[in-house]
Formats: C-alpha cells, sequence, structure tokens
C-alpha cells in the first residue's frame, strides 16, 4: 500500500463517526405512545416526568417494547 493510499484510507475511517453523528437524530418521547398503550406517563417514569424509570419501564426498555 502507497503512503497516498494508507493516508486516504486513514481519512475514510475517521470520517465515519462523524457521518454517523449527523444522520442520527433525536429520540422524541410523546404522550400519544401513552395513550396508544393505555398506559399513563407514571406507568414508566418516576413523578410521570422524566429520566428515571420505575421497574415497570427499566423492563420495558430492556425488552425493546415487549413488556406488556
Amino acid at each position: 500500500m502507497n503512503k497516498y493510499s494508507s493516508l486516504a484510507l486513514r481519512a475514510l475511517w475517521a470520517s465515519v463517526p462523524l457521518a454517523m453523528g449527523l444522520m442520527a437524530s433525536q429520540a422524541q418521547a410523546v404522550p400519544s405512545f401513552a395513550r396508544q398503550t393505555g398506559q399513563d406517563c407514571a406507568a414508566c417514569h418516576i413523578g410521570a416526568y422524566g429520566p428515571q424509570l420505575t421497574p415497570f419501564g427499566i423492563k420495558f426498555k430492556l425488552g425493546a417494547l415487549r413488556a406488556f
């Protein structure tokens, strides 16, 4: 492998995390999910809001949306 192809390969690999970061979207949790599932927000979230989860919420999160 010559000097330029090695440099190009390194540049390509260095750009992969940047490209992945630019393509990622932010997750949006919405109350409509609670309406669709029949569960209120407090079923999964402590205090019905925030990042802290109840045991049911943890099971739901780890079970890839198959907790109920």
